[in-house]
């Protein structure tokens, strides 16, 4: 072998170990205020319109208790951005969230925030 193969050898291996399954998660799903604190703080959500994912907050991650068992309502469900499909302003900036209880799905829970 070579040293240019051996060079070869040792950049392959160094590359091989950057595949993504070899990456580490920073934040898991189901860490629940971590994971939305990390994304807000970040700012790596998505804004306008969105069903599922992680919502694109305006202030601060805000998730309301579930009346049934007074636990923060989880997941989020959708976001609806101001004037951008639906012709409804939220306020300065403002975008409407709908959030329900991970236990109790029934349960369900609309908030806004603006600018």
């Amino acid at each position: 072998m070579t040293e240019s193969d051996l060079k070869l050898e040792q950049l392959k291996q160094k590359l091989s170990n950057l595949r993504r399954s070899a990456w580490k998660p920073i934040v898991r799903e189901g860490d629940g205020a971590l994971t939305s604190n990390f994304l807000f703080e970040n700012n790596i959500t998505v804004t306008g319109d969105k069903l599922g994912g992680w919502p694109e907050w305006v202030q601060y991650p805000e998730y309301p208790d579930c009346p049934t068992c007074h636990q923060p309502m989880k997941p989020f469900v959708f976001q609806i951005d101001s004037e951008d499909n639906l012709p409804y302003m939220w306020g300065d900036v403002g975008v409407g969230y709908l959030i329900q209880c991970s236990n109790h799905k029934e349960q369900l829970a609309f908030l806004w925030q603006c600018g």
